[in-house]
């Protein structure tokens, strides 16, 4: 009978005083629900932040690699271009004429937790 009544049913010969009761116990299970619920959002919006950072950070990570890969794909052309000069050098083909090098470091090959196992070539 008390649960058809908290749905707003058999309320028919109810006293005032025992639909008082009846309102106060419906807001004390209000207030319950909503805690509950601000509670969970909290719990969830503190979830989401601490992906966010984790996210951020190895957004970075990333970011280090590409630079320090890029980095090294410039130094290794320097160096070869340095060397187009000299005399034996794998710059010329068999007929004589200049051959222009393209050197690339790939990224090292270990997996990053999360992350595809394919980068993207840099250069």
């Amino acid at each position: 009978m008390l649960s058809r009544q908290l749905m707003g049913e058999d309320l028919d010969g109810l006293s005032i005083k025992e639909l008082q009761n009846l309102e106060n116990q419906l807001e004390k299970s209000l207030q319950v629900i909503q805690q509950k619920k601000d509670q969970i959002l909290i719990n969830e919006a503190q979830e989401l932040n601490q992906k966010i950072a984790h996210m951020q950070r190895e957004n970075m990570e990333l970011y280090k690699m590409i630079n320090l890969c890029r980095q090294e794909n410039m130094d290794l052309n320097k160096k070869v271009n340095a060397t187009k000069g000299f005399k034996g050098g794998s710059t010329s083909t068999n007929s004589g004429s200049p051959v222009t090098i393209y050197l690339e470091l790939s990224p090292p090959q270990q997996k990053i937790s999360g992350m595809h196992e394919d980068f993207p070539t840099l250069g």
